[in-house]
């Protein structure tokens, strides 16, 4: 494994949203390159746009010779401002919303992120790396990071086709318990799954992993909504057998987080072969994290080339 000294644009003695310490870490045969935030995200275009100015200056001067199947970004890497006029009685019952106002909400979040894309021209500069890559796209109804899963509010997943440049939404479908009357879900259980060539490829938000684990699938009190989620997913799971599994959490600063998550996985799909990567945000400043080696370690199966800011 390769360690890329630091480099950062910033010398603050903390670091805030303006500073980005970048540190590379690649092993020796990378299948998929993450772009980690390890430090305080608000998911602003200016934001957004410097940590993709960075990972390509440095992947272009220093990795130009490597190449991945896919880049991931964390959950909620991008934020949006979806239109004030939609109202909760628009969206109905969030656990089971308007479809017709998931699709305006979809819209506006692929406008957004195309927006962002197309300002450097990243869909072409990162095509020299990769086919595809995905991005965790959130908004609330009050627009405000902080404290999202107590507002209205929804968590999109674009994968985006560097050569075609066509994108493929898919949102998070289970929610965390507080967020069951206040998360937008996507309901359309086929979207987490796509044929690209001849893989079979699952996409998951952040919680979503979740629907695997034992210990939730077995809690005594579960209730029968979150419970036919599971089953749903787990047997169009079986069904499709993926290759490939990317999940997009918001946090990830413990191992034991998704431990059981992926293990539950595995027993889902027996003998069938598959890898997996997650692309975390290492920052949870009201709790202690674990080492971050042993968290990014645990969050795939493959070699990988990550790009850690902080």
């Amino acid at each position: 494994m390769y360690k890329e000294s630091t480099i950062k644009n910033k010398t603050e003695p903390k670091a805030t949203l303006s500073s980005n310490s970048l540190e590379i870490v690649r092993e020796p045969n990378p299948k998929i390159a993450r772009i980690i935030i390890a430090k305080e995200w608000d998911g602003g275009e200016r934001e957004v746009k410097n940590i993709l100015d960075m990972v390509y200056k440095n992947w272009k001067s220093k990795y130009s010779d490597t190449r991945v199947e896919f880049i991931i970004t964390t959950g909620g890497f991008v934020k949006f401002e979806w239109d004030k006029s939609i109202t909760k009685n628009d969206i109905g019952d969030p656990r089971n919303p308007n479809p017709k106002i998931v699709q305006i909400l979809n819209f506006q979040a692929q406008t957004h992120l195309e927006k962002i894309l197309s300002k450097n021209d990243y869909i072409k500069k990162f095509s020299e790396f990769s086919r595809y890559m995905t991005f965790g796209v959130d908004s609330s109804d009050s627009n405000l990071p902080k404290d999202l899963p107590k507002k209205t509010h929804i968590e999109f997943i674009f994968l985006v086709d560097l050569k075609t440049k066509k994108f493929h939404p898919t949102g998070k479908i289970y929610p965390m318990g507080v967020e069951e009357k206040v998360l937008v879900r996507n309901t359309d259980m086929k979207s987490h799954f796509l044929k690209l060539g001849s893989k079979s490829v699952m996409i998951l938000g952040c919680h979503d992993l979740n629907m695997f684990n034992p210990r939730a699938r077995a809690h005594p009190k579960l209730k029968k909504f979150r419970k036919g989620i599971q089953d749903s997913f787990s047997k169009m799971t079986k069904s499709k057998k993926p290759d490939i599994i990317l999940q997009h959490p918001h946090s990830a600063i413990k191992a034991s987080t998704w431990r059981l998550g992926w293990g539950g996985v595995h027993k889902d799909l027996g003998k069938h072969d598959f890898w997996y990567a997650s692309a975390g945000k290492f920052y949870e400043p009201e709790k202690t994290p674990e080492s971050r080696q042993k968290v990014f370690q645990i969050s795939k199966s493959i070699d990988s080339i990550d790009f850690i800011f902080s």
